[in-house]
């Protein structure tokens, strides 16, 4: 620290040894608001606030660091989140050493980094609203940046989730709180009074830039300190959802590996056919259908590389196009396992559609590509969640076993316990070397019986089991294997429950409805003309037909409850338009703080997965491996255990 001659004007708050060329250097962090830069003239400019702060900064404390011998760097945050960019170069200066020394990429080691700082912000905030920025600093410095000076980035303390535990207790009357129960159970009312106030106050355009956290535009309000903490946590306390390449997302892979480098085909354009993938592939499936498995057969192909093994078992299969894929066009020999049958006829024909248009292909092409030559089998099996290692390879290799044969286990969308199981599989077999797994339908683990009742509307699944799918019943039997939580950690912490609505909504897609939202969009009023109707109806009633949903609220609400069997006259329907009016851009606004948390519930499952693979002495990694707004469950979890001789 500084010296005593400067203990009331010190140019610094860190004081770190040798750190250019064997100068020390002063890390002096501020806190700034955002109000500051509402105030100046340069508050058009993204993070204008934090250069402002740094460059005063520089102008007080820079001549006394010199006549020091010191170099003098200053680190400034908004309390928005968004620091200065002489911050920016120092945490990745910070990165780069770090991930040397752990042999970690270094994005995963700069993402640690904002992590840990912006959880300290966070909690500083909630914890020391009145004063000032003495205490954030204190808060910062103390348990971030000295912390991290010497850390070891794999060792983790635990922080996040027990944050992220409190954090969604404390707003589980929000995650818990159905849109279309908002007149039913007046949940605008449950807002604190001064969310309410200036949120009404608020067009629906500022609020997408404000609760989105997008910069550059001005803003007109003054919003509560506890309004932005909320939505400080949000951003924060969630695993980030922009894709990485897959080359990315193992750590500690050596080029040689990555024996095959696909090209970049562009930018992902919504509903369009996918670039660089075969028709033979294309045939039959949907836009989307085509990028995840194009995107996820790149990531299953380097964990063949990494584990040096060609064996895969795709578990909850469909129609087998991720298998087909993985055998055709990278050589590996999968076996498929599906529980519905017709799903198996269709994949087997799908199959000879796909050889013969190979084989044509190949005929018509002077110039022959290097043949790949993979196998595939489908099987028709259930898979339970109490399934031992051993029945999962007995359907595999019952005709001729080979224990000393490996394995790697794919799930695309696994549905509900099948993701859980798919881990408990690899943790517990020594023939399975590797996994790469993409869950959904959270709502559907089992977890601890909590007395809820079920959710009156579940989203479309994006399994293959789509049409299958049952929800898993709360349980407290405990022979019964939980979905949530798997780890001992998530398990220990006093307030790990999470409710079906809670998880029902982690299905959501934040991105679609912030395009809605960013457009103004009609749609948005389906949620308030959804509310207002429900009260002529009762869970479970609705079956709501599709094509209404932009109909005036008149025409919908007839619709709608002709559609359930309700009795209504056209005076009660008339008398809920005046609120249909009023009241619709505050639903969209209530929808909007309950889909934040969305993120925030998914990290917290996928985390106590990863967590459970910890535990069993396997490191594991979550990687965002899809283009949100194509396919919104985008991260994946990827796990290895050592290299096949």
């Amino acid at each position: 620290m500084p010296p005593e001659t400067f203990a009331h004007t010190r140019p610094a708050d860190i004081l770190i040894a040798g750190w250019d060329r064997g100068k020390p250097v002063a890390l002096d962090l501020t806190i700034t608001s955002l109000c500051s830069a509402i105030l100046s003239e340069s508050c058009h400019q993204a993070g204008a606030a934090a250069l402002a702060a740094e460059a005063r900064k520089l102008h007080s404390n820079d001549l006394k660091c010199q006549e020091l011998g010191w170099s003098c760097i200053p680190l400034a945050v908004e309390t928005y989140g968004n620091w200065g960019k002489e911050a920016h170069d120092t945490f990745s200066m910070l990165a780069s050493y770090l991930a040397i020394h752990q042999s970690s990429p270094k994005s995963a080691v700069v993402a640690e980094i904002y992590c840990r700082l912006n959880i300290a912000l966070v909690r500083s905030i909630a914890s020391h609203p009145g004063q000032g920025a003495p205490a954030l600093l204190t808060a910062i410095s103390g348990d971030v940046i000295h912390p991290l000076l010497c850390m070891r980035v794999w060792e983790r303390d635990y922080l996040m989730e027990a944050t992220l535990t409190q954090f969604l207790s404390q707003y589980h009357w929000l995650t818990d709180s159905y849109v279309i129960e908002f007149f039913v159970e007046n949940h605008w009312n449950k807002l604190p009074s001064k969310w309410r106030e200036v949120l009404d106050k608020t067009s629906l355009a500022e609020i997408y830039k404000i609760f989105l956290n997008l910069q550059g535009q001005p803003t007109t309000m003054v919003y509560p300190l506890s309004l932005l903490a909320f939505l400080a946590c949000t951003r924060n306390l969630m695993y980030q959802r922009h894709p990485q390449a897959t080359k990315d997302i193992f750590v500690g892979i050596s080029s040689d590996h990555a024996t095959r480098e696909r090209k970049d085909d562009g930018e992902v354009t919504m509903g369009s056919q996918v670039k660089g993938m075969d028709h033979a592939f294309r045939h039959c499936i949907k836009p989307k259908k085509q990028y995840e498995i194009k995107v996820l057969g790149e990531a299953v192909f380097r964990l063949s590389e990494v584990t040096r093994c060609k064996n895969v078992i795709d578990i909850g299969s469909g129609q087998g196009h991720l298998a087909r894929y993985l055998a055709f066009e990278y050589g590996l020999n999968v076996v498929t396992m599906e529980a519905v049958g017709c799903h198996i006829t269709t994949a087997t024909k799908l199959d000879s559609f796909a050889e013969n248009a190979l084989k044509r292909k190949k005929r018509q092409q002077a110039m022959c590509p290097h043949e790949i030559k993979g196998s595939l089998r489908h099987i028709v099996a259930m898979i339970d969640p109490n399934i031992s290692p051993e029945e999962l390879l007995g359907h595999v290799t019952s005709d001729q076993p080979e224990p000393t044969r490996k394995y790697l286990l794919v799930g695309l969308h696994t549905c509900g316990d099948l993701a859980p199981t798919i881990l408990r599989l690899f943790a517990k077999s020594d023939s399975v070397v590797g996994v790469v797994s993409v869950g959904c339908c959270y709502m559907k683990v089992t977890c601890l019986s909590c007395d809820q009742p079920p959710a009156p509307n579940i989203p479309t699944c994006e399994c293959d089991m789509a049409a299958t799918c049952v929800h898993t019943c709360a349980t407290k039997d405990p022979r019964v294997p939980l979905g949530y939580p798997m780890s001992g950690r998530i398990m220990s912490l006093p307030s790990h429950s999470l409710s079906y609505e809670a998880r029902e909504m982690a299905c959501h897609a934040l991105e679609a409805y912030a395009e809605r939202l960013e457009d103004t969009s009609e749609d948005l009023r389906v949620h308030c003309h959804r509310a207002l109707v429900e009260r002529g109806l009762k869970r479970g009633q609705l079956k709501m037909p599709r094509s209404v949903s932009k109909l005036p609220f008149v025409d919908y609400a007839k619709a709608v409850l002709q559609s359930a069997g309700v009795s209504f006259t056209f005076e009660e329907i008339e008398a809920l338009v005046p609120m249909a009016v009023k009241w619709w851009e505050r639903v969209a606004v209530f929808f909007l703080l309950r889909l934040l948390l969305a993120p925030c519930v998914e990290t917290l499952v996928l985390l106590d997965r990863v967590l459970y693979l910890q535990e069993q002495a396997y490191p594991a990694s979550i990687t965002p491996l899809f283009e949100p707004r194509m396919s919104p469950r985008n991260l994946v979890i990827v796990a290895h255990k050592h290299c096949v001789k």
